[in-house]
């Protein structure tokens, strides 16, 4: 059955098609909830794909002072330029897959990341400084 969290837009066919996933629901929590949905086929080969939605706050340890944090990415798509209104101690982008694509270290309350080579999507951003955390969600 269908979580009550999310609509399809079809529930069968044949051929060549696509598969709307639509949030019914927020995710007011603090954990990522999955499903998985299989496609079946007489002719071809099951195929599996999992469907996360993040929490509003996903990954926060404490508390979320993203009300402070500013993001912006330069017309090229290079850089991402994060500032916070008190100085941030690491910085993670990370996949909606749960991969961590950039770790850094960092003292400073403005930082520049490299974004030219990740490919274009929707990640998390977590940052976290002295006595706090935020996590946020990004498009790139």
């Amino acid at each position: 059955s269908i979580p009550s969290w999310y609509s399809l837009s079809k529930l069968s066919g044949n051929g060549n098609d696509t598969i709307v996933v639509r949030a019914l629901q927020e995710n007011l929590g603090y954990l990522a909830r999955y499903s998985t949905l299989y496609v079946f086929s007489t002719v071809a080969s099951t195929i599996s794909f999992t469907v996360m939605q993040v929490g509003m706050h996903f990954g926060i340890e404490g508390h979320s002072g993203s009300r402070d944090i500013l993001f912006t990415e330069d017309e090229e798509h290079k850089t991402l330029t994060v500032s916070a209104g008190s100085v941030m101690k690491e910085i993670s982008l990370i996949s909606m897959a749960g991969i961590m694509i950039r770790k850094s270290a960092v003292d400073s309350k403005t930082v520049e990341i490299n974004v030219s080579s990740v490919s274009r999507g929707i990640f998390v951003l977590r940052i976290s400084g002295e006595g706090w955390i935020s996590t946020s969600k990004i498009v790139l």
